[in-house]
């Protein structure tokens, strides 16, 4: 079944190319919430998200940001540069949504990159997305206002989980925006006096209007 979601994902993937994964990689379920990687840590594994979405986040001691989220289909170019180099992680990954994955082992990767067409096909093409996502952080932490950044990720989080009514507290975003919880809840309470979105207890909706 894995097998077969795999190859709706990747349709030029080799025949010999799946049998390897079958023998070699590892398909794991991780629940919501479940911290798939922490920063310093050394990758064992290279995921690509067959169900679910994941978060990766810069972390510090003063404050986290979100840099971008891991889809089905996709995997992280963090761990991908941690596992060629052998080197620990620069990122923590956390499980947004409850998710199962393929990992290849970072022993393997080396050999497959080198073996197999559609792998090194699907690396760069995430080197690309992510690298435009990472240019798109930057100019919003340099150039936005926390009004702008914030309607950004709440459009986001309507985006990934199909509904309008967002179930996150005030210390979840700012975590995620590497901001104080008192300055979300602040520009929060602004948005919705505009008419932008409609804040309840533990929840967010945004406005048709």
């Amino acid at each position: 079944m894995l097998i077969d979601t795999l190859r709706n994902y990747f349709p030029f993937i080799e025949e010999e190319f799946l049998a390897e994964i079958e023998q070699d990689g590892l398909f794991l379920s991780f629940p919501k919430g479940h911290l798939l990687l922490h920063e310093g840590a050394y990758v064992q594994a290279l995921p690509i998200v067959l169900s679910g979405r994941i978060k990766v986040l810069s972390t510090s001691e003063e404050k986290d940001l979100l840099l971008y989220y891991i889809q089905p289909g996709e995997s992280c170019i963090m761990s991908f540069s941690a596992c060629m180099h052998h080197s620990t992680s620069k990122v923590a990954a956390i499980v947004e949504e409850d998710a199962e994955a393929l990992l290849i082992p970072a022993e393997k990767l080396g050999e497959w990159i080198k073996r197999f067409p559609s792998l090194n096909t699907f690396i760069f093409e995430i080197y690309d997305k992510r690298y435009l996502e990472l240019l798109e952080t930057v100019d919003q932490l340099i150039f936005w206002r926390m009004e702008a950044r914030l309607m950004k990720y709440l459009g986001e989080k309507v985006k990934n989980e199909a509904s309008t009514v967002i179930h996150s507290t005030h210390q979840e975003i700012a975590h995620d925006l590497g901001s104080a919880r008192e300055v979300i809840s602040r520009t929060l309470k602004k948005l919705e006096n505009e008419g932008k979105i409609r804040l309840s207890r533990n929840s967010i909706e945004l406005s048709n209007t």
